[in-house]
């Protein structure tokens, strides 16, 4: 409401229910429902009863896992918990929104998650770091991944020097969009491509200087 405007949305569709979630910055739906820059709407278009209640800053990226809604942005609290800059919530299916026990923390926006095939969420951003009970602190160069079963940061390190706004996986490769110049210690203008493991691969498009893409699609 009031030209606030979203960031991201996502859909899950099952047998029970179907959801459509939604990120951004606003602070109510429709207008007398009060929402945290994040909000559900069921299948017939009603608004769920979902409401997690970011603070602190705005969430700009979601996934979905089994019974759950991840998100990424600037946020410190989320489900009703410090959550900084990650979290992950009870889906509209499951409750209202609250955040479960896994707590990432990332020390700058997070702008990206993509699900790679090993099954762990790749997070992009503009973070240095991330960091979790199960792991600590790790140094991560805008992009990192995490097992969300555990809560540890997995060795997946592509390192870029400026903002990892997308990213996008298939069987095989891993490719990060968003304004950077060096990834993975090599001359890549935007985009590139690393393996599961984070290692930087060929694929390299003809760029001659930094560009600004904020989407993937594989």
């Amino acid at each position: 409401s009031g030209g606030r405007h979203l960031t991201a949305l996502v859909t899950r569709q099952s047998t029970s229910a179907s959801h459509v979630y939604a990120a951004g910055a606003f602070t109510n739906i429709a207008p007398a429902n009060s929402r945290g820059y994040l909000a559900a709407f069921n299948g017939d278009g009603s608004i769920s009863a979902w409401n997690p209640g970011a603070a602190g800053g705005t969430p700009s990226a979601l996934t979905l896992g089994a019974g759950v809604v991840y998100t990424g942005g600037s946020f410190t609290f989320a489900g009703g918990q410090n959550r900084t800059r990650f979290a992950a919530l009870v889906d509209a299916a499951g409750g209202t929104g609250y955040a479960t026990a896994l707590n990432v923390q990332a020390d700058n926006q997070v702008r990206a998650l993509a699900w790679l095939p090993n099954g762990t969420l790749a997070l992009g951003g503009s973070f240095f770091s991330l960091s979790s009970p199960a792991s600590g602190s790790q140094s991560r160069g805008n992009a990192g991944a995490i097992d969300v079963a555990s809560g540890t940061i997995t060795a997946f390190a592509p390192s870029a020097n400026g903002v990892v706004a997308a990213i996008a996986a298939d069987a095989e490769s891993v490719y990060l969009a968003g304004n950077f110049s060096v990834l993975g210690g090599s001359t890549r203008y935007s985009l590139g491509a690393v393996d599961l493991n984070g290692a930087l691969q060929g694929w390299n498009p003809s760029n001659t200087n930094p560009l600004n893409y904020n989407a993937l699609l594989v």
